[in-house]
């Protein structure tokens, strides 16, 4: 059984500024989560599940989950494929998907990435 090694990588933090109904400006951060991380290591051709958390924090105060944001999931090394690879966060600000990992043994890399018109 061959074994590889995996990263995940997700777009990190995206902030935002737009005026408020009082005239001034907020400022919003969206930040985001690892829930379910892929194994550090795995067998080739193998499913596994992942999930990120997107949140949303308005001028410094507390994050709470942001629904509605677009995710966008893509292999961006050895292969593979990864089901769904373009979803929207539901009410706890949560995607979820399957990465199937490629067939040759190595290094395997996911990009999650996401937007927002919330601007």
């Amino acid at each position: 059984m061959s074994r590889i090694t995996m990263v995940m990588l997700a777009t990190v933090v995206v902030a935002s500024c737009k005026s408020n109904s009082s005239g001034g400006v907020d400022t919003t951060t969206y930040t985001v989560r690892v829930t379910t991380a892929p194994p550090a290591a795995a067998p080739v051709s193998s499913a596994v599940p992942i999930a990120v958390t997107v949140m949303k924090q308005v001028n410094g105060g507390t994050a709470t989950p942001a629904a509605g944001v677009s995710a966008t999931l893509a292999v961006t090394g050895g292969g593979g494929s990864v089901t769904p690879n373009s979803i929207t966060t539901g009410s706890d600000g949560t995607v979820s998907a399957t990465w199937t990992l490629g067939s040759i043994t190595g290094v395997q890399t996911l990009r999650i990435s996401v937007s927002t018109t919330d601007y």
